[in-house]
């Protein structure tokens, strides 16, 4: 993963390490393409969504690769236990299931969790041992099937703001919803592509 180059509090490289891989990836729409192929080829719709994170904006890094500071935490939905699943640089950790230290997931499967709304783009699977946990740092769910078969839908689920991995740890915490909202629909279409278009 290509490092900022810092001079004068300057990243002289921004444009080309941030700017023009935001911009190419929002050039495309990527989720009409991941459904179909998702759909029709091989591979889930997931899969699809992380190789398109993969191919316009993380390649093939890891959590691993990720900087020190600032501190990313990408959150997503575990769907067995119900609970927040945190991918960050040196560790994943679902409270009540267990950390995993060290995770060398790529970048672009936490960020595809994190963004698999449902049920169109979710789950994200992954598949661990559990010998990759830390032991007895669960709550109450460390054991198979928790531990091996992680099923993972996007954040919101749990924490629709993204607040919990922060608001105990500080007294001041801004927060700007910057969702795009709707305008009202009197008569919204009540099949399942519109309905989950409009959701």
């Amino acid at each position: 993963m290509a490092k900022l180059e810092l001079g004068a509090g300057v990243a002289s490289n921004f444009e080309d390490l941030v700017v023009k891989p935001v911009r190419t990836l929002a050039a495309h729409t990527i989720e009409v393409g991941s459904v179909l192929s998702g759909v029709f080829g091989i591979g889930t719709l997931a899969d699809k969504i992380a190789d398109n994170y993969r191919k316009f904006l993380f390649g093939h890094s890891t959590l691993l690769d990720m900087p020190d500071r600032p501190r990313f935490v990408i959150n997503a939905t575990n769907v067995l236990s119900k609970s927040l699943w945190r991918f960050s640089k040196s560790f994943m950790w679902d409270w009540r299931v267990g950390k995993v230290p060290n995770p060398t997931v790529d970048i672009a499967v936490a960020v595809a969790a994190s963004s698999a709304f449902s049920p169109a783009l979710s789950p994200v699977e992954l598949d661990l041992k559990e010998s990759d946990y830390d032991p007895n740092t669960g709550a109450s769910l460390q054991r198979p099937p928790f531990t091996t078969r992680v099923l993972l839908a996007d954040g919101r689920v749990c924490d629709d703001l993204g607040l919990e991995t922060a608001w105990r740890r500080y007294q001041t915490i801004l927060v700007s919803d910057a969702g795009g909202v709707d305008g009202a629909e009197p008569d919204p279409e009540p099949d399942w592509f519109n309905h989950a278009r409009r959701v």
